[in-house]
């Protein structure tokens, strides 16, 4: 790397330096998951990829998507040769590109700072990566702001157009406005779900979750509390299958309970909740979740009680009970 550098492609080696990573490694040392195909991601990005392919036919660059982990979930190639000279670096579904398994990248670096990114050449942490540049757009959900995925754009360092860039943009620009049509239509969906739910179990406890939205009937709220929401959405999140159970959790209100979760074509959960006899605590999935959100607000608050069980939503009195029954010191 040459001595005078941008700011942004400097501290992105560092990270990842201290990752362990070097430049002699491959991103090919890194393992492959699963991709869920029936991602809103996907639903959103894949008409704005199907324009991007045609437009660039016959072209050395290729598209890349990754999702909200910096993951590859879809590809799109101008040509066979270009297709082959990135799949000879570790480009493949499923395959992550953050700063920790492939260095400085648009697709690494983009996850790491959330903004957009170029990185040309020798930019590249990794060796094998420097005759590559690219371009990198975030892909921010409208409603939410959280990051859903990556849109990025390689070729060989010698193809570099000045217009890519803005077509780029504009191809993010129009994912998100299709993820926010998505919204208002799973928005409806999952609220439909939620009323069948509700009357088919005659007022039972149901509870819907989405990015923005927590609906529930009247049983669920004396049940459940915003710690519990916090909870959910992280058993839920990432979640692959349709359909899902957890035979027994604890609840904030100290009650035991068994959950089945239904995720609707739209997006969001829709969460059947049956009181168990029991109120015997397990350490299971929703509770270590539950555990990790009371630790990680007790770090930010630095022991603060009343910090930590304000920012949780929860009583003090509710928080030593849950710290009690999770084993959590303090």
């Amino acid at each position: 790397m040459s001595e005078i550098v941008r700011a942004e492609i400097a501290s992105s080696w560092q990270r990842a330096r201290r990752a362990g990573l070097r430049p002699a490694d491959s991103a090919t040392l890194f393992s492959v998951s699963e991709v869920d195909r029936r991602s809103r991601l996907l639903a959103a990005a894949t008409p704005v990829l199907d324009r991007m392919e045609n437009m660039l036919a016959g072209t050395g660059f290729c598209v890349l998507l990754a999702d909200r982990d910096a993951r590859l979930v879809d590809m799109r190639f101008g040509s066979h040769q270009v297709h082959d000279v990135v799949a000879e670096v570790g480009v493949q579904i499923g395959r992550s590109f953050t700063e920790e398994t492939s260095g400085t990248n648009s697709i690494a670096t983009v996850h790491a700072l959330r903004s957009p990114i170029a990185v040309r050449g020798g930019e590249h942490y990794i060796d094998e990566l420097k005759r590559f540049s690219c371009y990198g757009h975030p892909l921010h959900h409208p409603v939410s702001h959280r990051i859903e995925g990556i849109l990025d754009i390689t070729f060989l360092q010698s193809d570099d157009n000045p217009l890519l860039a803005p077509l780029l943009a504009q191809a993010a620009h129009d994912i998100t406005e299709r993820l926010l049509e998505q919204t208002r239509t799973g928005e409806h969906l999952l609220l439909r779900h939620f009323q069948r739910a509700g009357a088919r179990r005659r007022g039972a406890p149901v509870v819907a979750i989405a990015d923005e939205i927590v609906l529930e009937n009247a049983s669920a709220g004396q049940l459940v509390g915003p710690a519990d929401h916090t909870a959910l959405r992280a058993l839920t999140d990432g979640a692959m299958n349709r359909r899902g159970h957890v035979p027994r959790v604890m609840l904030s209100s100290g009650y035991a309970a068994s959950l089945r979760w239904e995720r609707p074509e739209g997006g969001g959960f829709v969460i059947e909740i049956d009181l168990l006899d029991d109120g015997t605590a397990v350490l299971n999935a929703l509770d270590r979740a539950t555990r990790d959100a009371i630790v990680s607000e007790l770090d930010r608050h630095e022991g603060n009680k009343r910090g930590t069980a304000e920012a949780l939503g929860m009583s003090r009195t509710t928080l030593y009970k849950r710290m009690r029954e999770l084993g959590i010191d303090g």
